[in-house]
């Protein structure tokens, strides 16, 4: 069994700060996902964590992605070192989207994007929000989650991620959840250099860090676990059950991540 003491022995052969690419605060239990969201930071002593908040449903509107974001802008207020906010957008908003990523770019120094399931990855309503994060430098997290009881209307797949990628090579992606299917998801991204894969969010996925290692390297693996929705333990295990170097133990923790993390305007 996985214990918090366990892992937090284990958490010495990693040789870095662990930085949690992909955690979500929800709606009015924000306060309560935050307390968690801290407490996971506190026991792990995780360099920083991004934040993204996904209130509003399938199709949020622009005052419920605006109370989303102004949450998030809370709780990096209250954890600045160690909290990096995601811009959560509606692409279906057109300017207003716009402008919702500048506010949150200039007032809240938020440092990447994220995109859910208000428009597949390839939808033509998401190519503003991308010229303008390439405009900006910004990386932007696109959900991607391949189920077996099929996939909402909107809902992107890693064929959608990977055709986004290719119209846009100079944009940087992050892949949710390896595409949920990650034999699927890395073999869709294998051959765009400009998108990363994070694998959070699902369980028991014994060879997934294995195949990404064969399929897309070490260099393009992000840590993350859909915390407080998912365990950090289940995920944190995911990587430490595969045999690595010290060099790949650093890219997939840490140095992947703070790469792509937008340098203090």
């Amino acid at each position: 069994m996985c214990t918090v003491d366990a892992a937090a022995a284990i958490l010495d052969e990693v040789g870095t700060r662990i930085v949690d690419v992909h955690t979500h605060i929800w709606g009015e239990g924000s306060d309560a996902d935050s307390e968690q969201l801290v407490d996971m930071m506190d026991r792990f002593n995780l360099a920083w964590i991004g934040v993204s908040s996904l209130t509003g449903g399938e199709q949020p509107k622009p005052d419920e992605v605006r109370a989303a974001n102004k949450a998030v802008a809370r709780f990096h207020r209250r954890e600045p070192d160690r909290v990096v906010g995601f811009t959560y957008l509606n692409p279906r908003h057109g300017p207003d989207a716009l402008d919702e990523l500048q506010r949150c770019v200039g007032e809240h120094g938020f440092g990447f994007i994220k995109l859910w399931v208000s428009a597949k990855a390839d939808d033509p309503c998401v190519f503003p929000v991308i010229e303008r994060a390439i405009d900006l430098g910004i990386t932007v997290l696109q959900h991607s989650f391949c189920k077996a009881t099929g996939l909402l209307e909107n809902e992107s797949d890693p064929v959608n991620v990977a055709n986004l990628a290719r119209r846009y090579p100079e944009a940087r992606i992050i892949m949710a959840h390896m595409g949920a299917d990650f034999t699927f998801g890395c073999d869709a991204i294998r051959d765009f250099p400009n998108v990363w894969a994070d694998m959070c969010g699902s369980y028991c996925e014994t060879g997934m860090i294995d195949y990404a290692l064969r399929t897309i390297g070490p260099e393009r693996i992000l840590f993350g676990t859909d915390a407080p929705g998912a365990s950090f333990l289940n995920n944190l295990y995911k990587v430490l059950d595969t045999p690595l170097t010290p060099e790949q133990k650093r890219l997939i923790f840490h140095d992947n991540a703070e790469a792509l993390k937008p340098c203090k305007r």
